[in-house]
């Protein structure tokens, strides 16, 4: 009967520890954290980007890349990636501009194809603060030199699988030398 006993004490005990140790750190997964919170937070995958003989692409990682200009742009010159979006809910990211003048950077996340932009981008902050207008063909921005702007983009549907971006192609600014951006932390939340 005493080593009945002991045997209860002992899974009684180790129950009791099971249980001390799953409250100590809770688990945020499917707690509805999601759609910002790290528990569904992936790497975008920008390792495939391209310049499309527009752009000169360097440090090249998950995260991010170096995209400088070769010249004057010609209007809409951009690069990208492709990129399975599948169920991504969001997308964020940051643009440091590196060169000696402001720079406009546009982007757009969109199924390649389709009539139209094949916009997959619903909503966007820039900073924090809401994009208001039209962004059917992309979020686009200027960024004063050496500044840096942090990207959110709020994404529809399952099946992006584009991602656009273009270093002084608008009409304003093709006649500037010196684009030459850095994309970091990028990541989309599924």
């Amino acid at each position: 009967m005493k080593k009945i006993a002991t045997k209860v004490l002992t899974i009684v005990a180790a129950c009791a520890a099971m249980v001390f140790a799953s409250c100590a750190q809770p688990s945020t997964s499917g707690s509805g954290a999601g759609a910002g919170e790290n528990d569904d937070k992936v790497v975008l995958g920008l390792s495939a980007m391209d310049g499309w003989g527009k752009y000169e692409i360097s440090d090249k990682s998950e995260t991010g890349f170096t995209m400088k200009s070769t010249g004057e742009q010609k209007e809409n010159d951009c690069g990208g990636a492709d990129i399975t979006f599948g169920t991504a809910k969001k997308v964020t990211f940051k643009v440091t501009n590196n060169a000696t003048e402001e720079c406009w950077v546009q982007v757009i996340i969109k199924k390649d194809g389709e009539d139209g932009s094949g916009s997959r981008i619903t909503s966007a902050k820039l900073d924090g603060v809401d994009v208001t207008g039209d962004i059917t063909w992309g979020v686009n921005t200027t960024i004063a030199a050496g500044a840096s702007k942090n990207f959110e983009l709020v994404l529809t549907g399952t099946d992006a699988d584009k991602f656009v971006f273009s270093l002084n192609s608008n009409a304003d600014s093709l006649k500037k030398t010196s684009g030459n951006v850095t994309i970091s932390e990028a990541y989309m939340y599924k």
